[in-house]
């Protein structure tokens, strides 16, 4: 990372994030970040150049961690992903 890099805030009202995972996908020519915030057990996907909450904003996986019909799930605090990883090149 520069040093002279800018940080920018690509989104807000998230409870508990972890990740970030950076996606460079050549054969769909695009690039894009995941996230996960683990305590609403969802994974979120941001594109550069479109924002978070506009056209960039895009739920990519709900139920990241522990599925909705599973009865254990309901007593954690954290029911979402605990990491990503790509498969990618």
């Amino acid at each position: 990372i520069s040093p002279s890099a800018n940080i920018e805030i690509i989104a807000t009202g998230m409870n508990w994030t972890e990740g970030p995972l950076w996606i460079d996908d050549e054969t769909l020519s695009s690039s894009y970040l995941l996230f996960s915030d683990t305590i609403t057990n969802r994974v979120w996907k941001w594109e550069e150049g479109k924002g978070f909450f506009t056209i960039g904003k895009t739920l990519y996986m709900e139920h990241s961690g522990c599925k909705l019909d599973n009865p254990w799930c309901t007593n954690i605090k954290e029911p979402g992903s605990n990491g990503l990883i790509s498969l990618l090149g």
